[in-house]
């Protein structure tokens, strides 16, 4: 009976050392757990600490002052000051001699009722006696205004004309204007659609560069044929005026000199 009862004492002891073991090294499990977690947070704090600030960049919000001419008072027609604000401003195209040379041409566009023959326009000639009893003979026929014409022809190129380098896109602005007035007529007078070429590339210092484009233009060169592409849409689309080649000639109006610039925040 005796050794029964030490049999149940050591059985008893030897039970609650394992279950004293066990709950001693959970507890030491857990303290090491409780240790390595704050030995991470501090190495993640000084990894923050540690990490440079992202740099600040200011933003330049402030607007720029440039030389600009006033189209809204020097120009008569919407449009071509319309042109002037999308061509030479979005583009900040304001280096000369390119900026007065192109303001110049939208000047005798403006001054100038220039046009072109609308090539499917049907003639109509008419035999008119006067109050001196003789007959003459007049045609009347449909036009284009040459400044509608180069106004939807930069329009439609405008966004092949920006791939180009700076400078060629600006030589083929003023080659597609000199060509454009080449085919115009002032009241019949081609000699003075030839006054308003020279005019244009008279003292320009890029004329040789703007002649070279001209020639592959009229070569129908691979890389320019977007143009003649878009002079057909703006004969296409442009709106037409009949005209008789008897009405009186006027005399054809070019800027002797240009209106002074001014400082503009844009």
């Amino acid at each position: 009976m005796v050794d029964a009862n030490i049999l149940f004492i050591g059985i008893l002891f030897l039970g609650g050392y394992r279950v004293y073991k066990t709950f001693n090294e959970k507890t030491k499990i857990s303290e090491f757990q409780k240790l390595e977690s704050i030995s991470r947070d501090k190495a993640q704090d000084n990894k923050i600490e540690e990490r440079k600030p992202e740099p600040a960049y200011q933003l330049h919000t402030h607007k720029v002052k440039y030389w600009l001419y006033n189209s809204s008072y020097s120009l008569r027609t919407y449009s071509l000051i319309g042109l002037y604000n999308d061509l030479v401003l979005k583009n900040l195209w304001l280096n000369e001699p390119y900026h007065t040379k192109f303001y110049e041409i939208l000047m005798v566009l403006d001054k100038n009722e220039l046009m072109i023959l609308d090539p499917h326009s049907r003639v109509i000639t008419m035999n008119v006696r006067g109050k001196d009893n003789k007959v003459s003979t007049s045609k009347s026929f449909q036009v284009f205004a040459t400044k509608d014409i180069i106004e939807a022809t930069l329009s439609n190129a405008m966004s092949d004309i920006v791939r180009f380098n700076h400078h060629d896109a600006q030589h083929i602005v003023i080659a597609i204007c000199v060509i454009a007035l080449e085919q115009s007529l002032h009241y019949q007078s081609h000699e003075v659609a030839l006054d308003i070429v020279k005019m244009v590339l008279k003292n320009y210092a890029y004329s040789e560069d703007v002649c070279s484009i001209i020639g592959l233009l009229k070569e129908e060169d691979e890389q320019l044929k977007f143009v003649s592409s878009a002079f057909k849409i703006a004969l296409q689309t442009s709106s037409t005026y009949a005209y008789n080649d008897s009405e009186v000639p006027k005399s054809l109006q070019l800027p002797t000199k240009l209106p002074q610039k001014f400082l503009k925040e844009i």
